[in-house]
């Protein structure tokens, strides 16, 4: 095995927080979370949050652990260098199914609301013909 240089070894360590900077990013994006959430998550700040995910701030493996589990997560997919995409996980797969499904509830109950307002104008609009056709639609004598 090769021996690594000091100046080296900080070059791809710096690389490597970028990288894991930027999944850490990228899942809290997923999410939907913001960095102020994150940080309420992990017990830290939004400012701290952005350090990390910028590569700026070298983090400790508690703290790492407890970004994975305020975003879900498993810490082996965080810390990986791997393509997040190649193996989905049983979790992953419920995750996204449990999502899924939420959304079809949620069209579902915009469906029925959209059928309860359509239903209120047609009623609306016969109450008014109706109206229109008793008094009729001339003008009165004076």
């Amino acid at each position: 095995m090769a021996r690594i240089k000091p100046s080296e070894m900080s070059a791809e360590w710096e690389k490597y927080l970028l990288e894991l900077g930027e999944r850490i990013r990228l899942f809290r994006a997923l999410k939907q979370m913001t960095q102020k959430d994150l940080g309420a998550a992990t017990g830290t700040s939004a400012p701290y949050i952005y350090q990390v995910e910028t590569g700026k701030q070298n983090v400790s493996l508690e703290l790492m652990w407890r970004i994975a589990q305020g975003l879900g997560l498993d810490l082996e997919l965080l810390l990986s260098g791997g393509n997040i995409w190649e193996e989905p996980t049983e979790k992953s797969v419920q995750q996204l199914k449990d999502a899924v499904d939420k959304v079809k509830e949620e069209l579902a109950e915009l469906k029925r609301r959209e059928d309860e307002l359509l239903g209120k104008v047609e009623r609306l609009a016969a109450s008014s013909e109706s109206l229109i056709a008793k008094f009729g639609g001339g003008t009165r004598g004076g």
